[in-house]
């Protein structure tokens, strides 16, 4: 796989809590020219960013971020509104805790495997989720290149190939 292949799945991400403006337009430069799947940014720039971004790398930002506890009323508002003002893609959080206490009954951990492959989340821990899930909760991996290991435990796991 080239170099441009890998980047046209990466979302080139900036969520510090120091982020400013000038840093999303340096991400927006940046996933335009390597031309990544998206850029990852936080709510508040997304309209700012999708005018700047004109269309050239798609916008994605995160709800619920970093650890999920919003409630499901907000996570909606914070949605639709980032959609309304022009995100292309949501990523949203959910509390580990929800996983482990059944709040769910299907979990989709979008891109999961994927976060494995780039060594973001570990092979170990992935493994100690699925173990540690609720009875009753079935989880849905996605992402390119799943495990072996984690294949065996999983529910579901697409086949994502090129």
């Amino acid at each position: 796989m080239t170099q441009k292949e890998i980047l046209s799945h990466v979302d080139h991400t900036l969520l510090g809590v120091a982020a400013m403006w000038v840093d999303i337009q340096g991400i927006i430069d940046d996933g335009i020219r390597f031309e990544t799947a998206s850029v990852c940014i936080p709510p508040r720039f997304v309209k700012p960013a999708a005018e700047y971004a004109a269309g050239r790398v798609k916008i994605c930002t995160v709800i619920g971020f970093p650890n999920g506890y919003h409630t499901t009323a907000a996570k909606v508002f914070e949605a639709r509104d980032a959609v309304e003002n022009g995100a292309d893609e949501i990523d949203m959080v959910i509390p580990v805790g929800a996983v482990k206490s059944g709040e769910y009954d299907l979990i989709v951990l979008d891109e999961i495997c994927s976060t494995v492959g780039h060594g973001i989340v570990s092979v170990p821990e992935l493994a100690a989720l699925i173990r540690e899930k609720a009875p009753g909760t079935e989880l849905v991996l996605t992402g390119r290149d799943p495990a072996p290991e984690i294949v065996e435990l999983a529910d579901y796991v697409t086949e994502m190939a090129l």
